[in-house]
């Protein structure tokens, strides 16, 4: 039996460039509400507004709170559902070892 583990809570990619441009929709869905930090973490229910941050640099984007903000900045969902289908495909190649077949 395998014993193979992938973080189900959090999209964890710093190095994709599919992560970088996910941090960048979020945090210009943020500016335009105008929203601080502090403001979205209370209004989704974060206790720390440096999550926040970290989302919109590609430092950890937890999955609990990535509807939610795209809820609260009116951000069509169907860009990031593609970009996070993209992140975990490439999360689970890189886990299992496999390669993409090329077209």
């Amino acid at each position: 039996m395998h014993n193979i583990s992938f973080d189900t809570d959090s999209i964890e990619a710093r190095d994709l460039p599919e992560y970088q441009k996910l941090g960048e929709l979020l945090k210009k869905g943020r500016k335009g509400t105008k929203y601080t930090p502090q403001d979205v973490a209370e209004k989704i229910g974060c206790s720390n507004a440096s999550l926040i941050l970290e989302a919109e640099t590609g430092a950890h984007i937890p999955f609990r709170y990535l509807a939610r903000l795209v809820k609260l900045y009116k951000i069509p969902p169907e860009p990031i559902v593609e970009l996070v289908i993209k992140i975990q495909e490439r999360v689970l190649r890189d886990g299992f070892k496999i390669q993409k077949e090329q077209a």
